[in-house]
């Protein structure tokens, strides 16, 4: 005999009323996960897919589509606690590849097989309301029989699970074959010709119940004009221009959602989210160098904090109490920037600049429930405290702060977990922070800390949210990043686990994690 644990839900969607759960209408306030856990790599620790969910959860989202794989067990049960809803995906290829050692050697040997293995483990879960039978695909186009696999492919999913809907991300097409043969999907993406798109991808298109639509917000209309019946859903969107597409979600009820990509930050496609100002003189491009080591595309950094353009979206799908006030480098002040729509704005919530900067101007955003949900304004800047004031008809309804913080004194221990298992599964984050006398964190600080682990548990990494570093995850110091870095640990015995982090000038921190 077996157990599972499971849940009952009803889920509807059509162009009238959009996705409904249980009756209820709700737009999707998604984002796309990838496939690792920033510091502990591809491993999927139950706490670790636990802690990403809930972070997201409190950020605002209710799906995630988790890209490009089916998810762990653990991430499928923790959706279902926690009432987040996924979207359930099995490819990144079919017959054709995007890279020379990809899926693509093993698709039709192992198709079936992999369709069977994630529908027949998922579908007790009611977190699932899709199966993605590919992202991405080159075939979207109708070549090498595309069409005829999406058919399949979705007859199969429905064979095993017909109480879900089926879907693919679908992005642009390309006038010649042989431009995208040249580079990545994920390259050419802004290099893409859609005027031909509707046509060329119908038949891919025709045997899905909802139809992803990667980065391709303009074409929404026009799709409804040609297929009046179809729902369409943004599988994957950009978060420099993440305001116009929510827009269209808010207007159109056959689009029933939007995923930002990326909702938390990942290892790989290195600087994608790299902002580009013009007096580094740096040649623009997709991706970046060494020591570039995360895409930095991302709401979540890393450690799991909320990043400026998440605070943004926050307020965008609906906590009016929520604001945020962020400023530039005086250094940039008057500066053109340039990305690829993948990046956001190079903010941070800090208020210490050097002397140099004394009196010169700083330019200052207040994110909240405002039109377009941002203020920009240009400040002198002076040492001091820097309130933002959210009003809605006279009356406050928000309030945010900057302080300039004094010189750095101690390091703080901000312990997510200070008892967990002992069963060498159960993870300890335990977030460092430097600060001043005063509590103050220094948001501007990136100088190296030393961890020391003593007791029961056991070391596993320790890193800061910086996407461009030569800090080593598995070794022992790193530099902050904005003031901060995250320890995480685990046990297999039972018994108290000491960290200690130290750092130049500054008074060292002690913690405590019993297991």
């Amino acid at each position: 005999m077996t157990e599972d644990t499971f849940g009952i839900r009803t889920i509807e969607v059509d162009v009238e009323n959009g996705f409904r759960l249980n009756g209820r209408k709700m737009n999707l306030k998604g984002g796309c996960v990838h496939h690792d856990n920033g510091f502990l790599g591809a491993c999927a620790y139950p706490k670790a897919e636990e802690r990403k969910m809930k972070i997201l959860k409190k950020a605002g989202y209710n799906t995630v589509r988790i890209s490009h794989y089916p998810p762990s067990l653990a991430l499928l049960k923790i959706c279902d606690r926690l009432g987040m809803l996924l979207m359930d995906e099995a490819f990144d290829v079919w017959r054709m590849g995007k890279m020379p050692l990809d899926y693509h050697l093993y698709f039709e040997d192992w198709w079936e097989r992999d369709i069977e293995n994630m529908v027949r483990r998922d579908r007790n879960h009611p977190c699932v309301i899709t199966y993605s039978i590919g992202n991405e695909i080159t075939e979207r186009d109708g070549s090498n029989q595309g069409a005829e696999w999406s058919a399949k492919l979705a007859a199969k999913v429905r064979q095993l699970d017909a109480t879900r809907f089926v879907t693919s991300a679908v992005c642009g097409v390309f006038p010649e074959k042989e431009e995208e043969e040249e580079g990545s999907n994920f390259d050419l993406n802004l290099l893409q010709d859609n005027t031909v798109w509707n046509e060329v991808t119908k038949e891919f298109c025709e045997p899905l119940d909802i139809v992803g639509y990667n980065y391709l917000k303009d074409l929404y209309e026009e799709s409804h004009e040609l297929f009046p019946e179809r729902v369409m859903l943004g599988t994957e969107t950009h978060s420099f221009t993440t305001y116009d597409f929510w827009q269209k979600v808010e207007k159109l009820p056959y689009v029933i959602g939007d995923c930002i990509w990326a909702a938390v930050d990942y290892l790989g496609e290195v600087g994608v989210g790299k902002v580009y100002w013009e007096s580094a003189k740096e040649d623009f491009s997709f991706m970046t160098p060494y020591p570039w080591r995360t895409s930095w595309q991302s709401d979540i950094d890393l450690t799991g904090e909320q990043r400026p353009q998440s605070v943004y979206r926050e307020i965008m799908w609906g906590n009016t109490g929520k604001s945020g006030i962020y400023t530039t480098h005086p250094k940039h002040f008057g500066e053109n920037f340039r990305g690829t729509d993948w990046h956001w704005y190079d903010v941070n919530d800090c208020w210490y600049f050097e002397d140099c900067w004394l009196g010169k101007p700083v330019k200052v955003d207040i994110y909240g429930a405002i039109e377009k949900l941002m203020a920009t304004m240009d400040i002198s800047y002076a040492p001091g405290v820097l309130d933002g004031i959210v009003y809605k008809e006279g009356k406050e309804i928000s309030r945010c702060r900057l302080v300039t913080p004094g010189k750095a004194a101690k390091l703080e221990f901000c312990p997510e977990d200070t008892v967990i298992q002992a069963d060498g599964k159960d993870l300890a984050y335990v977030r460092v922070i430097l600060t001043d006398e005063n509590g103050n964190r220094l948001t501007h600080e990136e100088r190296e800390i030393h961890v020391n682990v003593t007791g029961a548990g056991t070391f596993l990494a320790v890193g800061s949210g910086n996407p461009c570093t030569e800090d080593q995850i598995t070794a022992k110091e790193c530099h902050l990043y904005r003031g901060t870095a995250i320890v995480i640990l685990k046990s297999k015995e039972a018994g108290e686990t000491t960290i200690t982090v130290t750092a130049d000038g500054v008074e060292a921190g002690t913690c405590v994690v019993r297991s």
